[in-house]
């Protein structure tokens, strides 16, 4: 994830003055300056293993927050546009990005109803659509739409099903389709215009098993949780149902299982909806997020997520979106960073590669302390993760004890990444040898820690393939490869990209080029002048026996002044031959008595340096 440290936002009076409250008329008013929300930007990023990786591109808040609100209690997000509710302060707070500068745009407030209501336990975006649920409003519960033009909100509709009980504890929103959840069942309401009416009521399978209390919508396809749903012997296991729209009739096509499911998990405690990737949390006894992909009308599970370091009971899986192949799990209950109380919270970004699900960080609050319930809700779009801390003590206690706040997370895939080898090549390594291939990855010049690097190799002549070796990189971002090369050989590294960075390389090359192994099969003591004696041994790897750069034997004599001087050389010819090693044999012969001395020798060619063999010594009489 891309890791941006901003400067510190200062809200100037003329922003505070534009900023847009909605009243019961649903027309614009002039917000109170001290009733204005607060956007601060982060000072700095704290960095821990896995716990970190991203950009705490914003922190919210609500700047005339009360004791005991709870803002951060649900979010949404669309494009630049986040959505903060706050159920216990009657209202729902909408910021928009510019650039990386986050700032308040409107705080949405009911035409009708009391702070009671619950006012933003639901919140959903799409667009310039922000739906908002109040299930408590008069004990049925009641759904409010607001939509936007240029920089205005409007409430646009309010309604309420006829039979609903607590219609809006959730809420999901895709295009001009609304899916509402209530006690025992979830509504359909469709807009045309600017009217919207029911479209339809879908009941729950299983009567009292919560059903409603979670879902979520993408164009014809609806997903809904039911986390109170008994299966087989095991209470509150938990379910979820998959159903589909043709025309306007919506039917069931799926019921989803855990595939480990045990009693009291409450599996579809949350749940979320991209295409034919549906993603469900079971945050109860030891907490997990479960995968399931759609091929034509069968949904089977994909991948069971948990975070690599979580507790048992941290609630992992409490709040999930997803979006593409990106999954975001939220974690109230987690403990870190050495903080002794529970519930400091956490987040953890999961991505696909095929069907493989793998974590690739956690993310955290930059200011986080114990109690804070970080990650009670999670959203994600457009590569930004929106985190609720709906128990953040904002300010000094105790008069801003739980008034909550919430984080806005980068996770831009397109940080630019710098990879580059340090190591130089070896043009006469030897037979045998290690070759070692380093360098560094960086990202905005800093070492990128913990991703892997893959090295590439290619022989003369021939394309670069990925070899089977990925070095994982360390501090500074370094890494290094060791290679034993039996031929010339020509190494790259290149870096696939991984969340929250893009890919880069291949590098320059650098190469390794290998002695032979010559190796003489008999040593001489003592021979005899003018006859014809045979130096045999073996030249690794193997050669072919046409090979026209043969080895050679050189010969030296010791002269008066003591020294060994060249004399002459002896081609040799190859017979057995394998891949390990080819056999040599070369004539030689002794015209005059006294001290010599031979070793083998192979001129460099396109495979292998120049190498020489040891010296054998004996007389001649």
């Amino acid at each position: 994830m891309r890791l941006s440290r901003l400067v510190t936002i200062t809200l100037a009076a003329a922003l505070l003055a534009a900023l847009t409250t909605i009243g019961p008329s649903g027309a614009s008013a002039a917000a109170d300056t001290a009733a204005a929300p607060v956007v601060a930007a982060v000072s700095g990023v704290r960095v821990d293993p896995l716990e970190l990786l991203a950009a705490q591109q914003t922190h919210f808040a609500d700047g005339a927050g009360q004791p005991m609100e709870l803002f951060g209690e649900t979010v949404a997000i669309s494009g630049d546009t986040a959505v903060v509710g706050e159920p216990s302060g009657w209202g729902v707070f909408v910021f928009t990005r510019s650039g990386s500068t986050w700032s308040p745009q409107a705080k949405l407030t009911p035409s009708d109803g009391t702070g009671s209501d619950s006012f933003g336990l639901g919140v959903a975006i799409s667009g310039n659509t922000i739906v908002v649920g109040a299930p408590h409003h008069t004990d049925q519960g009641q759904v409010y739409v607001f939509t936007r033009s240029g920089t205005t909100w409007s409430q646009e509709a309010e309604f309420t099903a006829p039979d609903g009980a607590w219609l809006g504890r959730s809420v999901a929103v895709s295009g001009d389709t609304l899916l509402v959840g209530a006690i025992d069942a979830a509504y359909v309401f469709t807009r045309s215009g600017t009217i919207w009416s029911q479209q339809a009521e879908i009941a729950a399978p299983v009567a009292g098993a919560s059903f409603g209390f979670s879902l979520d919508l993408d164009g014809d396809t609806a997903l809904v949780g039911a986390w109170g749903e008994t299966v087989g012997a095991n209470d509150t296991q938990g379910a979820a149902y998959v159903f589909t729209r043709s025309g306007t009739t919506w039917t069931q096509q799926e019921k989803l299982l855990s595939s480990d499911g045990d009693a009291d998990g409450k599996f579809g405690w949350s749940v979320a909806l991209d295409g034919d990737t549906a993603l469900v949390g079971r945050p109860y006894t030891v907490g997990a997020a479960y995968v399931f992909t759609r091929s034509g009308t069968n949904w089977t599970q994909q991948a069971k997520l948990g975070d690599a370091g979580w507790t048992s009971y941290a609630e992992f899986g409490r709040s999930v979106d997803l979006e593409g192949d990106t999954a975001l799990v939220g974690i109230p209950w987690d403990t870190g960073w050495g903080v002794p109380s529970n519930a400091l919270g956490g987040a953890c970004v999961f991505t696909r590669s095929g069907t493989t699900w793998t974590q690739q960080l956690k993310l955290r609050a930059d200011d986080a302390a114990g109690g804070d319930w970080f990650g009670y809700d999670v959203a994600l779009a457009g590569g930004t993760a929106l985190v609720g801390s709906p128990h953040d003590d904002v300010g000094s206690l105790p008069s801003h004890v739980d008034q909550g706040s919430a984080y806005a997370f980068l996770l831009d895939s397109t940080r630019p990444t710098t990879l580059a080898l340090t190591s130089k090549s070896n043009s006469s390594l030897a037979r045998g040898g290690t070759f070692t291939v380093k360098g560094t990855l960086l990202a905005d010049d800093a070492g990128v820690v913990g991703r892997s690097v893959i090295l590439q190799s290619a022989t003369p002549g021939t394309a670069y393939k990925d070899t089977s070796l990925a070095a994982v990189t360390t501090s500074g971002g370094a890494f290094t490869f060791s290679v034993k090369p039996t031929t010339k050989t020509y190494y790259r590294v290149r870096f696939a990209g991984a969340t929250g960075y893009a890919a880069s390389g291949p590098t320059s090359w650098v190469y390794a080029t290998p002695k032979v192994g010559l190796a003489r099969s008999t040593a001489w003591t003592t021979l005899s002048r003018s006859k014809t004696y045979y130096a045999k041994g073996y030249i690794a790897p193997g050669h072919a026996t046409s090979d026209t750069n043969k080895v050679r034997v050189l010969v030296y004599k010791r002269g008066s002044d003591g020294k060994y001087h060249y004399v002459k050389s002896f081609s040799a010819k190859y017979s057995y031959y394998s891949a390990s090693k080819t056999r040599y044999t070369a004539s030689v012969k002794f015209t005059s008595k006294g001290y010599w001395k031979l070793r083998s020798y192979h001129a460099a060619d396109s495979k292998n340096a120049a190498t020489y063999g040891s010296y054998d010594y004996f007389k001649v009489k």
